[in-house]
């Protein structure tokens, strides 16, 4: 888990970035990198990345004054739109609610 958290932080600003490419890094098959993600963390490795990428942006929103645009950019979404639903979609909030909340919680 561990080379795998290392190559997603240097990767995760690719909107590109996949499994098939994670897997051939990590030195597996795309079935069996799907049945080692699957296993330790009971997601697909596309919502283990998804979910990923969330928590990085939230991180972020708190520790950063970098804009919610920027933000989403460099954690891979190719769209503010898409970051914003999928944010709301895990969170529960808007990415400038949350950015809110944490402002406010100081």
């Amino acid at each position: 888990m561990d080379k795998l958290t290392n190559l997603l932080e240097t990767t995760l600003s690719d909107p590109d970035l996949n499994i098939d490419y994670l897997a051939r890094e990590l030195g597996f098959s795309r079935t069996v990198f799907y049945r080692k993600i699957k296993g330790l963390t009971d997601l697909s490795p596309n919502d283990f990345l998804k979910n990923y990428r969330l928590k990085c942006a939230a991180e972020k929103i708190i520790n950063d004054s970098t804009s919610l645009i920027e933000i989403s950019e460099q954690t891979g979404f190719r769209s503010y739109s898409y970051f914003s639903k999928s944010f709301k979609k895990h969170f529960g909030v808007t990415p400038s609610d949350y950015s809110d909340r944490s402002t406010n919680s100081w």
